[in-house]
């Protein structure tokens, strides 16, 4: 991401006037978010319980006009906070939440700590209605983890406060913290997810000798096999990537993201040089492929898709290896693997065995109105994951295009 120069947008209105009289918007039309604005003085609800042991009381009762709402896509200067931060990430930049807007209509929004001269806290988020036409704040949808980016834990805490009056003023049933809350604050909560990390500063040499012996013969055994991987932007690599994922989603009891979520991930990201897919050929013929997405000095493996009857060939070893050996003679700092589910064991192990460091990443859910914890939703498993993996692609991909939306 190139910095730009930092700009102010327009004079901020307040959210008073904002929301006054305002339709609220669909969620399957594209809507800009609020102009820029400070929120209200003197309008909050009572501190929830978590405040007590997190130590928030205190922030929560701040004045909230500390804090101001604007859209993100509207300030040039977004991509040069979040990334002057070293926990800013892919997800916090505005070609995510453009993909994100443009594939699912979502409404972006973020709060702002302080000045827009000079943001002390930063937290993007995204409005999303589910299929009874609910909405909910989420930070963010469809990304691993999105901390709220903040220079201390009294910053932290007065961005959920704001985030919370937010909610209550348009009217959202729940917000939703992904990567960090209140809670995991204190450690009230256990890890919903578990994030992997390789430090890529040692170079492809040191990290050859740091993966696990078996993934070593792995990789050896794809060379042997004629297995032969390429970084590739076109489009026709995403084109080539989608298909084996379609049949690797359904394998999973799941429909994939519409064809047009990767063709704005391909334009937002691949064609500005922020991403790449690694194919794995044999015999020219593509077997397995990854999605890699960059930002400031990190690297993010995105998704990943194999042919089923290639597994043996151990492509997906090959894909791996040759993304981290180019991320590392690219000089980034670090590859992060994504989010794993506590128990996907075997999913684990792979990760850990590329010499990976594990660390807990806390999901979180609050009423706005009350403050307290939501139960959690898991919508990726269910009676629908044995209709799904008996489905045609083709179907599988319209129910796709129609409902994936909905399952943030």
């Amino acid at each position: 991401m190139t910095p730009v120069a930092m700009t102010k947008p327009a004079s901020p209105r307040s959210l008073a006037e904002y929301f006054a009289g305002r339709p609220a918007p669909r969620a399957d039309v594209l809507v800009d978010a609020a102009p820029a604005g400070r929120l209200p003085a003197g309008d909050s609800a009572p501190s929830p319980p978590w405040t007590q042991t997190t130590g928030c009381a205190a922030t929560l009762a701040m004045d909230a006009s500390a804090c101001q709402v604007v859209n993100p896509l509207d300030i040039p200067a977004w991509d040069q906070w979040v990334l002057a931060r070293p926990e800013g990430t892919v997800f916090h930049t505005r070609a995510w939440m453009r993909v994100l807007r443009e594939s699912y209509g979502f409404v972006p929004l973020a709060i702002v700590g302080d000045s827009l001269d000079r943001p002390g806290a930063l937290l993007p988020l995204m409005e999303c209605r589910d299929l009874l036409g609910r909405k909910r704040g989420v930070s963010l949808p469809f990304s691993d983890h999105t901390r709220p980016l903040a220079e201390s834990e009294a910053r932290w805490c007065q961005l959920w406060a704001a985030v919370l009056e937010l909610g209550r003023r348009r009217g959202w049933t729940r917000v939703e913290f992904r990567g960090a809350s209140p809670l995991s604050l204190c450690a009230q909560a256990a890890p919903t997810w578990l994030g992997h990390v390789l430090d890529l500063t040692p170079g492809p040499d040191a990290l050859w000798n740091k993966v696990d012996s078996s993934v070593r013969r792995a990789i050896r055994k794809a060379q042997r096999e004629g297995v032969v991987v390429r970084r590739e932007t076109c489009w026709e690599a995403v084109a080539a990537f989608y298909q084996m994922h379609c049949q690797t989603r359904r394998g999973h009891g799941l429909p994939p993201q519409p064809i047009g979520f990767f063709r704005h991930l391909h334009q937002h990201f691949l064609t500005r040089d922020a991403g790449a897919v690694f194919t794995a050929y044999h015999r020219e013929r593509p077997v397995a492929a990854a999605i890699f997405l960059h930002a400031g000095s990190t690297a993010v493996y995105k998704f990943g898709a194999s042919e089923r009857d290639s597994l043996q060939l151990r492509a997906n070893n090959a894909v791996m290896w040759e993304a981290i050996r180019h991320h590392a003679d690219g000089k980034l700092g670090q590859l992060d693997f994504g989010r794993t589910a506590p128990d996907q064991e075997g999913l684990r192990r792979y990760k850990l065995s590329w010499g990976t460091v594990e660390y807990p990443i806390v999901y979180t859910a609050l009423d706005p109105h009350s403050g307290r914890v939501c139960a959690r939703r898991n919508l990726g498993q269910g009676w629908h994951n044995w209709v799904f993996r008996r489905l045609p692609i083709p179907l599988l991909r319209w129910v796709g295009s129609r409902l994936y939306r909905f399952m943030t």
